[in-house]
């Protein structure tokens, strides 16, 4: 029998070896670990960690659907997911030592929700996702992010006001983008939109 599901809860592992089980297509880990390995697992659609572990070869999920990382502080400082072009839905939660994310060119994703509470300073790329439609980033205050490149999506608002940070905005290019939402007393150095948006400053 070929295991299709896996659902892990365990207090703390050293090395969850999931190599033989190359037909997973859903995995939800609840724990604090070491290392997990996914480089068998081109089937893989959905995929949650909830907890620190060090995830590696991630890259090779290329089916990957759904991504979850919630409360990951031994997750690699940059994530790097140009390659999966079947993402639709990516989340990204109190990744304290996140400091990149690359999802360029992801065609079909359609809602990037993105919460960090660290220090560190954190660039994200998602230009040219052009399903893209719901984006969530740090709604209850992001004080990291610093560049955030989102040109060419299906964006319909896009508040950034919490992020105290932010130093460069790229978002034009967006067609659907009707109000962006900055802080008033923003620093944003490098501010690009189209015509048609209305920026509306809040405290």
């Amino acid at each position: 029998m070929k295991l299709r599901e896996l659902y892990f809860y365990h207090s703390e592992f050293q090395t969850l070896n999931l190599k033989n089980n190359t037909a997973l297509k859903s995995i939800a880990i609840y724990t604090n670990g070491e290392t997990i390995d996914f480089s068998n697992h081109t089937l893989l659609e959905k995929l949650r960690i909830d907890g620190d572990c060090h995830v590696t070869n991630i890259s090779n999920c290329t089916s990957l659907t759904d991504l979850c990382f919630y409360k990951n502080n031994k997750i690699v400082s940059t994530i790097d997911l140009r390659q999966m072009n079947a993402l639709k839905n990516v989340t990204l939660f109190e990744c304290w030592s996140l400091t990149s994310i690359n999802l360029s060119g992801s065609q079909h994703l359609d809602s990037l929700s993105f919460r960090s509470w660290g220090d560190n300073e954190v660039d994200i790329d998602i230009s040219y996702c052009n399903h893209l439609r719901s984006l969530t980033l740090d709604v209850s205050g992001c004080t990291s992010l610093t560049t955030l490149t989102c040109y060419n999506n299906e964006i319909k608002e896009l508040d950034v006001h919490s992020c105290v940070a932010l130093n460069e905005l790229y978002c034009y290019s967006n067609s659907n983008l009707a109000t962006l939402i900055l802080n008033k007393n923003h620093q944003i150095s490098k501010l690009f939109y189209d015509d048609h948006t209305q920026i509306i400053q809040k405290e």
